[in-house]
């Protein structure tokens, strides 16, 4: 069947065929309800995301198949993607990571349930703009979308009542039925097999002392997945003025009004460069002056201050080129000319902060926030080069889609790289050099890092100030907080971090042991 983009005007359905694809949303929406009370609740969250994304998935492939249609090719690729990073949850342990990775699933799943992702080539071309709409329109179906479902999508009074009513009642009594049937036998098969008992016990283990609990987790997960399927299926908008024109809005700024504030931003760029020069790139020479600043001081102050004005100066640029998209080819080029201009001091501010950070790394080592910071920064070098390639040689609409795409693949690399075990590695490479790790800090990171850190903790047990062996000590706890009994919160990460420390315990020697139980 050949892909047909979505529509999601009034008159693609008559009322009875619009009743039909709404009740499918309204059903599919309740089992994924379901399965988020099963899945979901259980923390912290492991193998459960990606299970009930496959879920999700697998919900809006039926829909398509029940309405007689078929997902376009890219949509395809958006819920792969969704389903790649949703595995991330199951792969690190990082809450950081976990954080990116569940941005990335709600922007590939946005993108998926929008009218730009319909064809490959509006996907390419889409503004930034188109972007943020569309993920607005499909946060609003998320979240009001189940209201217009049950009120206006489905007419109830026009159901054939008769039909409907009756395979209630023929499912109802198939269910009475059955239950004590299946009850009864499992019973005797969980009394028969002590294996096939610990199985059912593990697949089921749900907390039914809480049957409120469990009632309103199901109907804030039905809300939230039929509003989400609702955005694609057949049916009128939920908020209509999102709908607007791809030319946007139009504000009457042109060359002069656009041109003025960022001639003054280049000279002030360029004198701050200038004046400067020898505090920006001084490094060792300046911080080892005694009158000059502390490597706290030279370093850290500068690295996020450097870092934030290059994270405003980006949007900043993209917002000119917008303003000027309409204007005549000599206005273009004058703010082509300025923001060339810009874009090269942006990139030896950027030089700069990543200067100081290693500066900074090499004497007092590496932290979350400094790993993540830095990543940030080499992805805001990219974008900015990307906006130099793109919007300052008049393909500005490729843009947007080579960041989503430089942002998908950023992630991917920071679960490969592992940053939690980096951070150790660098840290633990440092000690060897004379300057000693934080192991406080460094036993406070994710399993992630675990593996990496149990041959120093173990292989230093007998060190003579205690401090290691105190450590290692209550490093070792930390087998019974990352024991996995739920299938449903299952972790790579925390799974290696324990099989890590169980090897340790039973490599030392009794009187090691015995130090660290005491």
């Amino acid at each position: 069947m050949a892909s047909a983009e979505l529509d999601n005007s009034p008159s693609t359905f008559d009322p009875s065929e619009q009743s039909a694809v709404a009740l499918g949303v309204l059903s599919a929406g309740a089992v994924l309800g379901a399965l988020a009370d099963l899945l979901l609740r259980s923390s912290p969250l492991g193998a459960n995301t990606p299970l009930w994304t496959a879920a999700l998935v697998a919900a809006i492939v039926w829909l398509a198949h029940r309405q007689r249609r078929s997902l376009t090719s890219i949509q395809v690729v958006l819920l792969a993607v969704a389903l790649f990073f949703a595995a991330g949850f199951a792969w690190r342990a990082s809450r950081v990571l976990n954080l990116l990775d569940a941005a990335a699933v709600a922007v590939a799943l946005s993108l998926a349930a929008g009218h730009i992702s319909t064809t490959r080539k509006a996907l390419r071309r889409a503004s930034l703009m188109e972007y943020a709409r569309t993920g607005a329109s499909a946060g609003a179906s998320t979240a009001i979308g189940t209201i217009s479902l049950i009120a206006e999508d489905i007419r109830w009074r026009q159901l054939p009542r008769a039909t409907w009513g009756t395979r209630s009642r023929s499912v109802a009594v198939g269910v009475l039925i059955a239950a004590p049937l299946l009850l009864g036998f499992n019973a005797l098969f969980m009394s028969a097999d002590m294996v096939y008992e610990e199985t059912v016990k593990g697949l089921f283990r749900v907390d039914f002392e809480a049957p409120f609990r469990h009632l309103l987790f199901i109907l804030v997960g039905t809300w939230c997945a039929a509003g989400f399927l609702r955005a694609l299926a057949p049916l009128p908008a939920v908020l209509p003025w999102l709908k607007v024109g791809p030319r946007g809005v139009t504000i009457g700024l042109g060359a002069i009004e656009v041109g003025i504030p960022l001639v003054l931003l280049d000279m002030l760029f360029a004198c701050f460069i200038g004046f400067q020069l020898p505090y920006l790139f001084g490094g060792h020479g300046l911080v080892q002056d005694p009158g000059g600043p502390t490597y706290a001081e030279y370093a850290r102050r500068g690295f996020f201050e450097l870092v934030v004005v290059a994270a405003l100066t980006l949007p900043l640029l993209l917002a000119a080129d917008w303003l000027l998209r309409d204007r005549t080819w000599k206005e273009r080029a004058l703010f082509r000319l300025l923001a060339a201009i810009m874009v090269v001091l942006l990139l030896i501010l950027l030089m700069s902060a990543f200067h100081r950070m290693i500066l900074y790394l090499h004497s007092y080592g590496l932290t979350e926030l400094r790993f993540y910071t830095t990543a940030f920064m080499i992805w805001l070098a990219l974008l900015t080069l990307w906006f130099a390639m793109t919007a300052l040689t008049g393909r500005r609409d490729r843009f947007a889609f080579g960041a989503l795409v430089a942002g998908f693949v950023a992630i991917a690399l920071l679960h490969v790289v592992n940053p939690d075990a980096c951070i150790a590695r660098t840290d633990l490479a440092r000690a060897q050099i004379g300057n000693g790790p934080d192991m406080e800090y460094l036993t406070s990171l994710s399993a992630d890092a675990i593996p990496t850190l149990v041959p120093v903790l173990f292989a230093s047990t007998g060190d003579p100030s205690g401090r290691i062996r105190h450590t290692a000590a209550l490093f070792l706890a930390r087998r019974e907080q990352l024991t996995q009994p739920d299938w449903r919160t299952w972790n790579w990460g925390r799974t290696k971090a324990k099989e890590a420390l169980d090897r340790a315990w039973d490599n030392l020697p009794d009187a090691s042991r015995t130090s660290l139980s005491c």
